[in-house]
């Protein structure tokens, strides 16, 4: 150190608090808009902003000595130019990171081109800031300073927050760049300050920001949602300060409304299973009874036969559509179906049991956890399955586990067998000549992106709820439903219809930017996790069933159909036979349904997990990174843009001591997850 450079305590806290200080700026030029925009209440104006400042400094005093490290390593062990040492080192070194990790992350979207354009984003921007820096004319490195970091902030505003979180991780930190450019001279008049001031300021500023953090939940009960939903900067900070402080290293974090409950032991985090009389090992806050009963599984007293006679039936069609929310099911969209399902019973409130296809189609085959798969049951019953998929990759090779006959395109080719092809192949197979009684799973791909727009298929008329704009998803699904009425026509033809019990459901839902939600797989909004149902079966009488029911319930009612169910008891852990509504068709067949789902970290596949309960009319939406929690009345408020958590708390509790028993027996999400 020179003899007139400043001591090493002043530079730390002069980039401490400029940090902070453009931490501000973003946080009361965007975090603050954004929330006033979505009409938050003051309340949550205020606790956003005492939570982005708190956050703020407190990160940005805790990365002082990094930044004062790297620029001193710049200039004496690098050899770099001087002017590095002005280029603010700690965000272009996490700006680097963040760029490299979307170069090499998995070919998820965004696809390679647009991770290599997003990459050579990152390089140019931080290229033009190295030049910002060494500009004589102060007025204009400012004003390009301020368009990168503006441009930077319009990207990571307009951008859907549904997938890939580097990337808005990446252009908030140009922004933040571009503002600490910006404030250049602030800084170097901070460093000026005497050290006593100083440590005083830095010391005082500290203690109001932990004290503030520790209040704003009892002086704003239910911010966070709003906050986490709507704002940019404040909960990147959250998560940043997760990130930094884990000291058992298990992957959470108990600072910043982290779910650690245990920071010292790495066996006490959200994703550890619990076992009976192990205490509250999950941090769920609750823990596993020594003997759960069948309320704590979300069931309902059991009542009817779970059966049909012997012999009702020789052969159960599970139908299945990719990406088929509940809205979607129309008669203008869906003629065929629907006019077959005025026949059976159509349930109105159908749930998946994931908002992906690997784990909702390999719990509607088996159920959750360990349980042994369907078509095992039926080949020890003397019971030959057959699956038909629409799509050729491992995606299925868990689900499709154990059947007598897999169908599907070659290994490794996208290009899926569109419906009609599917149906072919379903029809052969039933027409083969294999003897006895049959199990058919027919899964359809065609309304997953990409859409083969090049077949020219008919648009539906718009619906209610689904905007013109969706056509070509639901032209696929029309499309879908022609060869539905193939299979139904050609199962007619072959004298099987009136020994038939049919099964017609979707995987999981699809979202169109609803909740800034785009395609599945995250979130737990009733636009992925509200699906149809539709059960077909001799004796049943028509109507319809507004009970809760899952996918869960599918490997019961398919044994029933056959009339194994009571003996495979186990069937019914965590679902309910649909045939029990033969006799009794408006008893409740479920307490709770659950549904397993994530926040999008990376991609679509790279989750942090996320449980929802649906409980009579209310949803609650609990993330187990941070204990987020929404709740809403579906009935009520079915496009769920009222969150109940302040209004209703004896409700959050009570739903959620029901989720947290509930998620602690079926051992989402390491059991499901290990065993994909």
């Amino acid at each position: 150190m020179g003899p007139g450079s400043p001591p090493l305590l002043c530079r730390i806290a002069a980039w401490g608090l400029t940090g902070t200080l453009a931490c501000a700026i973003l946080s009361l030029t965007t975090d603050i808009p954004l929330l006033g925009s979505f009409h938050a209440p003051v309340r949550t104006l205020l606790a956003g902003g005492v939570a982005g400042l708190s956050l703020g400094l407190l990160l940005s005093l805790g990365a002082a000595p990094m930044a004062v490290l790297l620029c001193r390593l710049s200039r004496d062990l690098l050899l770099l130019p001087p002017p590095w040492c002005r280029l603010f080192p700690l965000p272009v070194a996490a700006t680097a990171g963040m760029a490299a990790l979307i170069a090499t992350s998995s070919p998820e979207p965004p696809p390679p081109l647009l991770r290599v354009a997003l990459v050579s984003a990152c390089v140019l921007s931080m290229g033009a800031i190295t030049h910002l820096s060494q500009w004589r004319r102060r007025d204009l490195a400012d004003a390009a300073a301020v368009a990168l970091a503006l441009f930077a902030l319009a990207l990571d505003v307009d951008m859907s927050r549904s997938l890939y979180r580097e990337v808005h991780d990446l252009l908030g930190v140009i922004s933040l760049t571009g503002i600490l450019l910006l404030l250049s001279p602030v800084r170097w008049r901070i460093v000026r300050v005497a050290p006593p001031i100083l440590a005083t300021v830095c010391l005082g500023a500290v203690a109001l920001s932990l004290t503030a953090l520790y209040w704003v939940d009892d002086l704003a009960p239910g911010w966070r949602m709003a906050f986490t939903q709507q704002a940019r900067l404040g909960p990147r900070l959250a998560r940043a300060a997760r990130a930094l402080i884990d000291l058992d290293g298990d992957g959470f974090s108990p600072v910043a409304w982290g779910g650690d409950c245990d920071d010292l032991d790495a066996a006490k985090n959200p994703m550890s299973l619990e076992r009976p009389g192990g205490g509250d090992a999950n941090c769920n806050g609750a823990s596993l009874p020594e003997v759960p009963g069948p309320a704590d599984h979300g069931l309902s007293p059991a009542t009817g036969s779970p059966d049909l006679v012997p012999d009702a039936v020789d052969l159960v069609v599970l139908l299945t559509v990719d990406c088929m929310r509940a809205e979607a099911f129309q008669p203008e969209v869906m003629p065929r179906m629907w006019a077959l399902s005025r026949q059976g019973l159509r349930l109105e409130r159908m749930y998946a049991a994931a908002t992906s296809t690997r784990i909702a189609t390999r719990v509607m085959q088996r159920g959750p956890g360990d349980a042994p798969p369907l078509s095992r049951r039926l080949q020890a019953a003397g019971v030959s399955s057959t699956a038909v998929i629409g799509l050729g990759n491992e995606l299925f090779d868990g689900p499709t586990d154990g059947f007598s006959e897999v169908l599907h395109p070659p290994p490794g080719v996208e290009a899926s067998w569109d419906a009609e092809e599917v149906t072919r192949q379903g029809l052969a197979s039933l027409r083969s000549g294999r003897a006895g009684r049959r199990y058919l799973w027919l899964h359809y791909f065609d309304a997953h992106v990409p859409y083969r727009t090049q077949r020219g298929l008919n648009i539906p008329p718009p619906l209610p709820r689904l905007a013109a704009s969706y056509g070509q998803y639901l032209a696929e699904l029309t499309f879908i439903d022609a060869a539905i009425g193939t299979l139904l026509d050609g199962l007619r033809r072959d004298g099987r219809m009136g020994k038939t019990l049919l099964l017609f459901t979707g995987d999981h839902g699809e979202g169109f930017g609803e909740h800034e939600v785009m395609y599945h797989h995250v979130s737990g909004y009733e636009a992925v996790t509200h699906i149809p149902g539709v059960l077909v079966a001799p004796g049943l009488s028509p109507g319809q069933y507004g009970g809760l029911v899952t996918q869960l319930d599918l490997p019961a009612t398919v044994l029933g159909g056959l009339a194994l169910s009571a003996g495979n008891a186990d069937v019914e852990e965590f679902g309910r036979s649909w045939l029990r509504l033969l006799r009794t068709p408006a008893v409740p067949l479920h307490r709770f349904v659950a549904i397993r789902t994530g926040r999008a970290v990376s991609g679509e596949r790279s989750l942090s997990p996320m449980f929802v309960i649906v409980d009579g009319r209310y949803k609650l939406i609990r993330s187990l990174e941070d204990d987020l929690v929404e709740l809403y009345d579906v009935l009520e408020d079915p496009d769920e843009l009222h969150n109940l958590t302040a209004e209703r708390p004896s409700k959050v509790s009570e739903i959620r001591i029901e989720g947290a028993i509930y998620r602690d027996l079926d051992r989402w999400p390491r059991a499901v997850l290990h065993s994909e």
